[in-house]
C-alpha cells in the first residue's frame, strides 16, 4: 500500500419521505448588519494597484478581495474591458457603495485601465487639454484627480505593455 494515501469512506443517507430536510427553512433567517463604507479624511487609505490580466472572469474574486481587505482604491491594469463594458461583470466586479473609472485600450483587444474607488471619496477623471493623451504610444493611463477634505492628490494608473514582436516596443524607447 502507498503511505501517502488517504482512505474514504462513503456513505449515503436518504431521508425519510416526507421529512423537512432539503427544504427552504425562512425562521432562520437573520438580518446581517452592514458595515460603514463611507471615508473620511481623516482615515488612512488602502489603496492597491493590480495588473489582472482580464476583469472579466476573475470580477467577483475581486470584489471579494476589495470588501474582505478594506480596500479604499483599487487600480487596476490590463482589465480587458472595451468601450462598450458589460453590464454584468460590472455589477460583479463593483460592491456596494463604489464606483469606477475606467479608460479602454484604443485600436486593439486588451490592456485598459481603471480605478474603483469607495463612492466617500471624491475622485474624477482627469481628461487633459493641453496634453494630447495619444502622445504617449508606449503606455497606457488613466489619470485621477482626488480629494479627501483639504487634502488634494494625483492619482494615476499607468501600464505599459511589455516589449514584444507585435509592439515593436523596446526599453530605451519608454525611457526617451
Amino acid at each position: 500500500t502507498n503511505n501517502n494515501s488517504v482512505s474514504t469512506i462513503s456513505t449515503r443517507h436518504d431521508p425519510p419521505i416526507g421529512s423537512k430536510i432539503n427544504r427552504v427553512n425562512h425562521e432562520n433567517r437573520h438580518p446581517i448588519r452592514l458595515i460603514n463604507q463611507e471615508c473620511k479624511a481623516s482615515d488612512p487609505l488602502t489603496l492597491v494597484s493590480l495588473n489582472c490580466r482580464s476583469v472579466k472572469n476573475k470580477a467577483m474574486s475581486m470584489c471579494d478581495f476589495i470588501i474582505s481587505n478594506g480596500v479604499d482604491i483599487l487600480a487596476i491594469t490590463e482589465t480587458w474591458l472595451g468601450t462598450v463594458i458589460d453590464d454584468h461583470v460590472l455589477s460583479d466586479l463593483i460592491p456596494s457603495g463604489y464606483d469606477i473609472l475606467h479608460t479602454a485600450r484604443s485600436g486593439s483587444r486588451g490592456g485598459g485601465t481603471a480605478v474603483v474607488c469607495k463612492q466617500g471619496l471624491n475622485i474624477k477623471k482627469i481628461v487633459s487639454t493641453t496634453v494630447d493623451v495619444h502622445a504617449y504610444t508606449h503606455l497606457e493611463h488613466l489619470d485621477c484627480y482626488m480629494s479627501t477634505g483639504d487634502k488634494p492628490s494625483r492619482l494615476c494608473a499607468i501600464y505599459r505593455p511589455p516589449p514584444s514582436k507585435q509592439n515593436s516596443f523596446t526599453n530605451t524607447v519608454f525611457f526617451d
